[in-house]
């Protein structure tokens, strides 16, 4: 009778150490998974702010983890021709058109500075600075 218990609680045990190793895999899975979501996120919005810095430059970005051609995330064709309405078409692709019509131009120089982009009404904000963008000399700027 005592083998017999012994018997069971080695089996509970195995049990139990097997149970404990598939939470953790599924659970190192899912970090995993998460970590490649943040890193896409992270390229897409490094390539939206080339995108929006030079217009007449198109960007292609596919998620090829599967195999193939893969998804297409992102794709923005190149914008010739008059600089500021392909900069404004940009705008729209990737901020959106309400942004546009709730927005001021801003064109001006002091000395040898010259100043130029969108700034949004006051009436036009958000919670957060998700959709701010700054470029310097035609490169993007991110605040940290």
């Amino acid at each position: 009778m005592l083998a017999n218990a012994k018997h069971e609680a080695e089996l509970l045990r195995n049990q139990a150490s097997e149970d404990l190793k598939a939470v953790l895999a599924r659970r190192e899975k899912a970090a995993l998974e998460k970590i490649a979501q943040a890193e896409t996120q992270a390229i897409q919005d490094a390539l939206r702010r080339l995108a929006l810095a030079e217009p007449s430059t198109g960007l292609t970005l596919r998620d090829a983890t599967g195999g193939g051609e893969g998804r297409q995330l992102l794709s923005l064709p190149a914008l010739l021709g008059d600089e500021d309405k392909a900069r404004r078409q940009r705008i729209r692709d990737l901020v959106g058109k309400p942004f546009l019509e709730n927005a001021i131009q801003i064109d001006t120089s002091r000395e040898e500075i010259h100043l130029s982009g969108y700034a949004g009404l006051p009436t036009y904000s958000r919670g957060a600075a998700v959709m701010q963008f700054l470029f310097v000399n035609g490169r993007p700027v991110k605040d940290r």
